[in-house]
């Protein structure tokens, strides 16, 4: 079967994994509209089932995988493309800062208190969109993400940065631009598939 037949079969054309929206909590909301035009790079984490061999629990000598614990792939992570105020690097800096006293090391404060769990940790969300049928945009809307279809909606529960990566720095890096790596960790995630447009403008 050739792509053109494969994609007549489809309602509504192939998923593009350009079109996601990620929404950060802890950060200044101007921070958050810029990561969602910068996030340049991220993913739905993996879910898995861990099992263990079971042999002969029902049937003599047959061996079966019984499941232990429902795993969810960690970190979370996402690659930001930086602007000339670090105005991003700053914002989720301060949200690690929180998860310790003393985590910033200034004013020659040098020890470090872990601070409670609930006082550091927020829910986060992961748009998966699309473009609805018969797609044709809205021109001269503000909105990011005008007309567009969200067909899942990933929600990390209790999520907090664990680690922003080195910032490449680079005096050849003429056409380039700044880049860094940032990682959640969460307990778990929820998928909400009902769907909706995001962003429909009324009329």
């Amino acid at each position: 079967m050739s792509y053109e037949q494969a994609r007549a079969l489809l309602e509504n054309s192939v998923s593009r994994p350009t079109l996601y929206s990620v929404r950060v909590p802890r950060v200044d909301t101007s921070t958050n509209d810029y990561i969602n035009f910068f996030c340049s790079a991220t993913s739905i984490p993996e879910v898995r089932v861990d099992t263990i061999v079971a042999s002969g629990h029902e049937n003599m000598n047959v061996v079966r995988e019984q499941p232990t614990a429902v795993m969810y792939g960690k970190p979370f992570t996402m690659t930001i493309i930086e602007n000339s105020e670090f105005t991003v690097y700053k914002d989720l800096r301060r949200w690690l800062d929180q998860t310790a006293q003393g985590a910033a090391q200034r004013n020659g404060q040098r020890s470090q208190r872990m601070q409670y769990y609930d006082t550091f940790t927020s829910d986060m969300e992961l748009l998966k969109l699309e473009y609805p049928a018969g797609f044709g945009g809205i021109i001269g809307s503000s909105e990011s993400n005008a007309n567009l279809k969200e067909v899942l909606k990933v929600t990390f529960i209790k999520a907090f940065p664990v680690n922003i990566g080195p910032i490449s720095l680079a005096s050849d890096a003429i056409d380039s631009y700044t880049t860094f790596n940032v990682s959640f960790t969460y307990e778990t995630y929820t998928i909400d598939d009902n769907g909706g447009v995001i962003g429909q403008l009324s009329t």
